[in-house]
């Protein structure tokens, strides 16, 4: 009896942890719709804060699949889609059709972290923090 319980004890700890991580998946669309403010930004491990002209950079995305994209004083509208499977986020500029392509790498109801390729072919990590709290 006692092997019995263990056993179960173990398929319920497994399920379990199955569970959270299909909520973790299907809610990271869910938790992208919100106002994004960068905080940071990571270039080759190194952790730098917004330059003076970034401090008020920011994307916010809609549940309507809009987004609003506010750098170095600029704004821009467009569309967005998430991939599951890729955890990629694609953003089209409706104004000149530019795509950007931004790797998910974590997201909470407080923070996101957005991984994008920059021209050169570096990785710059942003750093965002949610406007909603």
């Amino acid at each position: 009896m006692k092997i019995s319980s263990k056993i179960h004890y173990l398929f319920l700890l497994v399920v379990i942890s199955f569970s959270r991580n299909a909520q973790k998946i299907e809610n990271a669309e869910t938790l992208i719709v919100n106002e994004w403010i960068l905080n940071s930004f990571e270039v080759s491990g190194q952790t730098f804060p917004p330059k003076e002209k970034n401090k008020n950079d920011r994307m916010i995305f809609y549940s309507d699949k809009s987004v609003e994209s506010y750098s170095s004083g600029r704004i821009q509208n467009g569309t967005w889609s998430y991939d599951k499977t890729s955890k990629m986020i694609k953003v089209i500029d409706e104004k000149n059709k530019f795509e950007m392509q931004l790797k998910l790498i974590s997201i909470t109801k407080f923070e996101c972290v957005l991984e994008l390729e920059n021209p050169k072919e570096t990785f710059v990590k942003l750093n965002m923090i949610s406007k909603v709290k």
